[in-house]
């Protein structure tokens, strides 16, 4: 990590090199992922860099880990965008952060939310949201996601917390306080303290509902 490349074509995070990193010391094996996603739908969600729209990716053997880095693509901090397909794409997040209208428009009826903020806060517009509204001034679709976005996030949180269409019931599982580590702050030991009370929240969802 460099702060000198945050406007570089690498970014902030040479996201090439986690990739890199990764594969030496734990290789994903798409193979047991996909036997392991039989009779399931695994959709990752990817921003497309041109429109600002979202793409529901699923993957397959041999996609996995592209479709991945695309979701985890981040203006000026990493690259900022990932070739899927022939598209260039980056974190969707930006473009749905919280895809629960997705998951019962494609028929889900009973579902888990799991967050990484507590479940009623709401955000305002951040440095890096403003910087990148900037930095993509060329292209109104993604200037204006970028300007918008923390307004879809929070109408997300409000239809969460609200009633809930007929047939349909989710629960969160949120962290009570906010995280000590975010996605452009990363710390051996916030890391390693948020690990350890998202495994405490899960245990104690499994234990009060499953």
């Amino acid at each position: 990590m460099s702060y000198k490349n945050t406007f570089s074509e690498q970014g902030l995070m040479n996201l090439d090199f986690l990739k890199g990193y990764v594969n030496d010391s734990f290789p994903f094996n798409e193979a047991a992922a996909d036997n392991n996603s039989q009779g399931k739908t695994v959709v990752i969600v990817a921003t497309d860099h041109k429109t600002g729209e979202p793409h529901y990716l699923k993957p397959t053997e041999g996609k996995w880990l592209n479709y991945m880095m695309a979701s985890a693509t981040l203006p000026m901090i990493t690259k900022g965008k990932t070739n899927v397909d022939g598209t260039w794409m980056f974190d969707g997040g930006y473009s749905d952060g919280i895809p629960l209208k997705k998951a019962i428009a494609d028929g889900a009826k009973n579902i888990l939310v799991i967050r990484t903020r507590p479940a009623k806060m709401k955000i305002d517009k951040s440095y890096v949201s403003l910087m990148a509204e900037y930095w993509n001034y060329d292209n109104d679709n993604i200037s204006d996601l970028f300007s918008q976005g923390y307004k879809r996030y929070n109408k997300c949180v409000d239809f969460l917390n609200g009633p809930k269409p007929e047939g349909i019931n989710w629960h969160q599982i949120a962290p009570p306080t906010e995280l000590r580590s975010d996605g452009y702050y990363l710390h051996v030991q916030d890391v390693d303290a948020d690990y350890r009370l998202g495994l405490e929240m899960g245990l104690n969802f499994l234990s009060e509902f499953g």
